[in-house]
């Protein structure tokens, strides 16, 4: 699937960075301080996934700083406008819009975004009532930028998360043994995700961290719900901070460590 890509009609950003009608657009947004804050944050994820897919080389730093004017920092990045563009990516691979090469480049530059962010933010501290997290993907899964986003969004909010991508099920389980954490959220994308997860699920049931609450959430969700409720998780839902409010409720969870 894949063919030779049409660039989108609403693609504000294209090469140069930001074209002329880009720059008359943030120029009016900075002038008037009532503007939607709605309204730039759309007009931010269309020129990320612009920059991202269109342009020769792209430079974050570059985008960044254009997006500052714009009022729209890292944190915006995160919350929303990183996801959203992933989401037109694929939205694009389906429509036949964009190549598959055109949608690895594209997503591959959105990745590295989210590890750049999280590098500049990796003094974050862990708060006092904060939860030792494992954030683990499991073999057969390519999606990582959901996990990422997450990861960051957890510590900012003053978690201790430690991620494990394109792991086993025996290497989640026995990471889970020889660590202390207080949760395991599983990320799983497609329906082989679910079965490794299950998989990993069950080691850990079999262990002494059996009582470790376990998450599942990630795109399976959406079109799995009925085989993702049904692999042992302790909660399947995709609103990781209303599961560790009921894991904190249920479980009554402290932090008993950090998560290297």
């Amino acid at each position: 699937m894949g063919g030779k890509c049409d660039r989108p009609q609403n693609c504000l950003a294209t090469s140069p960075l930001v074209s002329g009608l880009a720059h008359t657009v943030i120029n009016r947004l900075i002038d008037t301080p009532a503007e939607s804050r709605e309204r730039r944050l759309e007009i931010a994820t269309k020129m990320l996934y612009c920059a991202v897919t269109h342009e020769d080389r792209f430079d974050q730093n570059a985008l960044r700083q254009k997006l500052r004017g714009l009022r729209v920092n890292d944190d915006d990045l995160i919350d929303r406008c990183i996801g959203e563009a992933a989401a037109i990516l694929g939205e694009n691979w389906l429509d036949d819009t964009l190549s598959f090469a055109e949608v690895s480049i594209g997503a591959s530059n959105l990745m590295g975004l989210c590890r750049e962010i999280s590098t500049s933010s990796s003094n974050l501290k862990p708060s006092r009532n904060s939860q030792t997290i494992l954030l683990a993907t499991v073999l057969r899964e390519d999606h990582l930028i959901g996990p990422t986003l997450l990861a960051q969004k957890l510590r900012r909010n003053g978690h201790s998360v430690r991620v494990m991508n394109n792991s086993s099920p025996g290497e989640i389980a026995r990471y889970i043994h020889r660590g202390n954490f207080d949760c395991l959220m599983l990320s799983a994308a497609s329906y082989g995700s679910l079965e490794n997860a299950e998989q990993a699920i069950r080691l850990i049931r079999r262990g002494p961290c059996a009582h470790v609450p376990v998450v599942l959430g990630g795109a399976a969700l959406e079109f799995c719900g009925d085989a993702a409720s049904s692999i042992g998780a302790d909660l399947v839902t995709n609103d990781a901070h209303m599961a560790l409010d009921l894991l904190q409720d249920t479980w009554g969870s402290t932090q008993v460590g950090a998560a290297e």
